[in-house]
């Protein structure tokens, strides 16, 4: 019988009223009890009842592969789409384009949703038997949750008019898969040598940080160096560029096997970003004529500031 005929029969015990659905139910206590002001109705209930929908497709392990992730084009706050593109690095292969990301994890909890839109033939959505799970995996998209640092990093990578073809750790390898983890791991050299270039990416929020960042511009000239040293000018500049380097980024042992195979390179913090080689080379300046730059005026103040805990400094993500 269908759905017109039940609501247009008479009342009887006969014709009993479809029953609510349990979802529906939970949506409501969720929107009446839990659901935080600041977060669309529909991602909370995804984060509650959903975490995580999308199920990675297995890589051959006999095939010299790697996944890239395509992120679709968009701006501000819109949220992040994206999907997977296998790619072969097999020898003869055709080299494939794309920009590697760098940078920190974090320890917070995945909460920010993502969606990706995935192959329709995956195996487990076809196991799952519904046309509805199909259209949705291919079109609209299944929830991921990502930590807060790596969806920033997204969102200002992002472009406006085109979709973005990126390696990320996080997303590109199944971290529920040991041996698909240790295989690719393996890779890395060349999936951070084959690249257009590596995004590393600090992060966002204090203005000291940015003001470091166009400060780094203006010490590789070496005539305006020596004037700045000379003259003691712009010395709380040379702190902030400490408060930078302070950064869990600059510490991490990824950091260095990353770099090392890296053709090309670019620091971003918030909307600024600079040459990594130029960012080594104004450090370097500053290591070799630190004696200089802090001579002239030995400030209490500076000096702990200097000495404070990063956690103390920056919160969790130092």
């Amino acid at each position: 019988m269908g759905l017109s005929n039940v609501r247009n029969a008479p009342e009887g015990p006969e014709y009993p009223k479809p029953p609510i659905r349990a979802k529906r139910q939970i949506v409501k206590k969720l929107r009446k009890d839990y659901h935080p002001p600041n977060i669309r109705l529909a991602d909370f209930v995804q984060q509650q009842i959903l975490p995580n929908e999308y199920r990675y497709t297995a890589l051959n392990p006999e095939e010299d592969v790697i996944r890239l992730l395509r992120l679709q084009a968009g701006k501000g706050d819109e949220r992040l789409h994206c999907s997977f593109e296998v790619v072969s690095l097999a020898k003869g292969a055709t080299r494939p384009g794309y920009e590697a990301l760098s940078y920190c994890w974090g320890t917070d909890e995945p909460s920010k949703l993502t969606r990706i839109n995935d192959d329709p033939n995956n195996k487990f959505y076809r196991d799952v038997g519904s046309l509805a799970s199909v259209v949705q995996s291919k079109f609209l998209g299944l929830g991921f949750n990502i930590r807060d640092n790596l969806h920033e990093a997204l969102k200002h990578f992002r472009e406006p008019g085109q979709d973005v073809m990126l390696w990320v750790d996080a997303l590109c390898i199944d971290q529920d898969n040991e041996k698909e983890k240790t295989q690719q791991v393996a890779k890395m050299a060349r999936i951070y040598s084959l690249p257009d270039h590596v995004l590393i990416w600090l992060g966002a929020g204090l203005e000291s940080c940015k003001s470091a960042m166009d400060f780094v511009h203006g010490t590789i000239e070496l005539p305006k160096l020596n004037v700045m040293v000379q003259q003691g000018t712009d010395l709380f500049k040379w702190d902030q560029l400490v408060e930078l380097l302070r950064y869990q980024w600059f510490s991490g042992r990824w950091v260095v096997q990353e770099l090392a195979f890296a053709h090309d390179a670019t620091l971003h913090y918030a909307n600024t970003s600079v040459y990594w080689t130029e960012f080594a080379d104004a450090v370097a300046l500053f290591v070799n004529r630190i004696e200089e730059i802090k001579g002239p005026v030995p400030n209490e103040e500076r000096i702990q500031s200097r000495t404070r805990t990063p956690r103390e400094r920056h919160g969790p993500w130092s």
